[in-house]
């Protein structure tokens, strides 16, 4: 079970959840911004679904995978330094266009949008 506190009134409410158990039990506090908001995550959806829509012979997943590409791995090259050493290492000059496209795709679904911050998903929407 995960537990969002984004102000006192979350707070009260986890509090109140946490007394009602009885133990033994083991919770874990993650301080710092959410890494995704639903909202966020319906609209990227929205949007590959309309790309799909205008651009013939591709899909959800390829518009997915074509976005991811061009501009979630583009957003965290330039902003994360870890993501940026390890694609540059392991895929950037391995892989061809085609072949990095694909790993976009399930079932490798290369990580990129679901590591994002809220602030860095914004910029890949924007």
């Amino acid at each position: 079970m995960s537990w969002k506190v984004k102000d006192k009134r979350d707070l009260f409410r986890l509090f109140d959840h946490l007394t009602g158990l009885s133990g033994p039990f083991t919770v874990t506090v993650k301080e710092g911004e959410e890494t995704r908001r639903a909202r966020q995550n319906r609209l990227a959806f929205q949007w590959y679904k309309d790309i799909a829509q205008q651009i013939e012979d591709h899909t959800v997943e390829e518009a997915r995978a074509i976005s991811k590409l061009h501009c979630g791995v583009q957003l965290l090259v330039n902003q994360e330094e870890d993501f940026r050493e390890q694609w540059q290492r392991l895929i950037r000059d391995r892989f061809t266009y085609e072949e990095k496209l694909e790993l976009m795709l399930d079932p490798h679904d290369y990580p990129v949008t679901r590591i994002m911050s809220v602030k860095q998903m914004t910029g890949y929407l924007d």
